[in-house]
Order: C-alpha cells, then structure tokens, then sequence
C-alpha cells in the first residue's frame, strides 16, 4: 500500500487553502488543483510499504507521539517546488507551529527508518500541497503574483494539532483518494 503520515487540516482552514489553490488555477493555469478534502500536512511520505507495516509502523508513531504534546500551526505563506525552474507543486506553509512540526517529521523519518522504509531524507518543509502542475510551463509573472498576494495572507485561523495520522494513498483517475490506516494522539 502507498502510504504517509500527515497532520490533519481543519475543515474552515483546508476552505481556505482550496480557495488558494483555486485561485492559482484559474489565474496562473496549468495547475490541477488539490481536492479540498484531501489537504493535510505531509510529514513523512513513506511509499509503498507492505499491508502488514502499518501496525508496527503505528505502534512506533504512538511512542513517538506520546513525547510530544499538542500544539497550535496557522498556515500562510505560499511557494512552489522546486524553487528554481519549472514548478511541479504549489503550497500554502505554516506561519506557527512549523517547529513542533519538524520535530514530529525527524521523528516519523527515524520511525520509517527504524521499520526499514527509505524516505526522502531532505530536510522537513511544514507544508500543505495545495495544487500540482500539469505540465513544465506556467505564466511565471501571474505565478510570482499569485505567491505574493499567499505570503501575505493567513490561511485560515490557527489550529490545534493533537495527533498524527497514518494514511494509505490509492491513486484514482479522479484524484488520490486518502484512508486512515492508524492515528497516535499528541500528549
């Protein structure tokens, strides 16, 4: 199964970051655009793993998590992967709460490491995917527009953060559909 860890988006907050993602469509084109219900914030993107992984990998997230206390995030600020070139995702940051996230993302790459799963091994960027690009050329001056009205917005109120999910990605013709597969509470 194709799966990830990622923190939940509030419903009033993943609106908010759906209009941001629609608004870059339709301004900049190009770019299909994240369904409102699956924004989250990603912080370990595992893979395929075997359908007998996710228990011992929710096990080893719920001792992770038991170190770790709640915490607030307010998303805002926008950007695109890669920085430099031809943008292949578009993303809405965090303002507050990045740092308990970035913990909770080196803790999740040692999890998936300890089970043997490989990941990335960039360091965390505390993010939500809101858009993709379909193809290797956008308007890049409506693009730089567009980041520069995101920067200057919150997305939404802040938010607590009081557990990880483990989720399993099913790629559909329509769009990823996401399930969770275990979640640990923050303590």
């Amino acid at each position: 199964m194709r799966a990830f860890f990622a923190l939940e988006i509030p419903p009033d907050v993943r609106h908010e970051a759906a209009a941001a993602g629609a608004e870059l469509a339709q301004r900049v084109g190009g770019f299909r655009v994240t369904r409102e219900e699956n924004l989250h914030v990603t912080i370990a993107f595992l893979g395929e793993i075997a359908e007998t992984a996710a228990q011992p990998l929710a096990a080893m997230l719920a001792d992770a998590c038991r170190k770790r206390g709640p915490f607030s995030m307010q998303l805002g600020g926008a950007g695109w992967f890669p920085p430099r070139g031809a943008p292949s995702v578009a993303w809405i940051g965090a303002r507050a709460g990045e740092q308990p996230a970035v913990e909770l993302a080196r803790a999740a790459a040692e999890i998936a490491a300890a089970a043997g799963i490989a990941t990335d091994g960039r360091e965390p960027h505390v993010h939500a995917t809101i858009a993709r690009a379909r193809g290797p050329r956008c308007d890049q001056a409506a693009l730089a527009a567009w980041k520069r009205r995101w920067d200057a917005r919150d997305c939404g109120p802040a938010f607590e953060v009081g557990r990880v999910v483990l989720f399993e990605s099913v790629l559909a013709p329509g769009g990823s559909v996401y399930t969770e597969r275990a979640s640990a509470p923050l303590r």
